[in-house]
């Protein structure tokens, strides 16, 4: 049915003729009565259209041309005219008519067999191949579609992995200024419903004001290199304070300009925190150990004197002046060996606790 040629010819034998003369040669063909079985037909399936320029001036051709103009876009199906063969110029009104039909072949009457057969040949392989774009056109829109779904579905499941792993992505357009974000991301900077604008002179806002020269520069320099990676802390909305870090891409132009930013953000507050936990630790360690050497010194040079001391006091023990001055060095060397037990305590990172202990016992 859609390799078949309609014919509306409502005068003469030109209907008859031309069916007989198609069929002869394997094209099948069907002689419609008026404009509207004409357009009925059309609506079930056709390749091309043959009718006499008398049958377009008998009756109206807007509902005609109301067809044609509602053709899908792959469609342009041709029509053969059999112009009336008069040398009379044609009115405005005439000429307008085929024109609204869109494609027209005109052929003047008389005309040979083998050049309507032409014609029509002509156009059935016009007609196949507008076929032949639907059927590509309707595939591609299929694999579009296809794609399209399968790129939605990936965008949501790296949507849920983003918010699983608590990050949120962007995507910033450098040279409009617009810029693409999911929730998390402005979440992140304080707006647990999201912020309706956001560019560069947004996201620079929000970083501390001492980190911002430093930012800015890093950004400026991930344009020239092409990767982003910027950890930084930021003012956030909420009255937070947060440590952020970003890391992404540069896209670029054909003049190789610097037009797109893409990546995503996580807060990494956390492990700043551990970070400097870590730190601290490590130099209370290193201040223990020092202190225990210094301390194990000091002990070292405390235990001769103070045995010295106690030597003196025995031999001098008559001679008062003598036993005040050594009773006094005495205080001074425990009042040392008192702060030397402090810094062992300190090196030991606990609380030493004092007991009466039976030696015989643990012995």
């Amino acid at each position: 049915m859609h390799d078949r040629v309609l014919i509306l010819a409502p005068r003469g034998r030109d209907a008859a003729i031309a069916s007989d003369l198609l069929g002869r040669n394997d094209i099948v063909a069907y002689v419609c009565r008026d404009q509207i079985e004409l357009i009925a037909e059309l609506t079930k399936g056709a390749a091309a259209v043959m009718l006499t320029e008398e049958a377009l001036a008998t009756e109206d051709v807007a509902p005609l041309a109301e067809w044609v103009a509602a053709q899908p876009n792959w469609a342009d199906i041709q029509f053969v005219v059999l112009a009336n063969g008069t040398r009379t110029p044609r009115t405005a009104r005439a000429t307008q008519r085929l024109t609204d039909l869109g494609n027209v072949l005109l052929l003047e009457r008389p005309l040979h067999a083998e050049a309507m057969l032409g014609a029509i040949r002509s156009a059935l392989t016009a007609r196949r191949r507008q076929y032949e774009l639907r059927d590509v056109a309707v595939t591609l829109e299929r694999a579009v579609l296809d794609r399209t779904s399968e790129l939605r579905t990936a965008r949501e499941s790296l949507e849920i992995a983003l918010e699983a792993a608590g990050m949120g992505s962007w995507d910033i357009d450098l040279t409009t200024g617009e810029s693409r974000r999911t929730l998390r991301h402005d979440a992140l900077y304080g707006y647990p419903e999201g912020r309706p604008e956001w560019n560069m002179e947004t996201f620079l806002s929000h970083v501390d004001v001492k980190q911002r020269g430093t930012v800015t520069r890093a950004m400026t320099e991930a344009t020239r290199t092409g990767v982003i990676d910027v950890e930084y802390r930021i003012d956030a909305a909420d009255g937070e304070s947060r440590w952020l870090v970003a890391k992404g891409r540069v896209q670029y132009d054909d003049a190789g300009k610097a037009a797109r930013m893409t990546g995503v953000v996580s807060d990494v507050t956390d492990r700043k925190e551990a970070d400097a936990q870590l730190a601290q630790a490590q130099k209370m360690d290193a201040i223990g150990q020092l202190t225990g050497g210094v301390a194990h010194d000091f002990n070292n040079l405390l235990t001769p004197i103070v045995g010295s001391l106690d030597l003196l006091r025995r031999r001098h023990k008559d001679d008062e002046r003598t036993q005040r001055m050594i009773g006094g060095a005495l205080q001074a060397a425990e009042r040392a060996a008192t702060l030397t037990q402090r810094l062992l305590a300190f090196a030991r990172r606990q609380a030493l606790q004092p007991r009466a202990v039976d030696i015989g016992a643990l012995i």
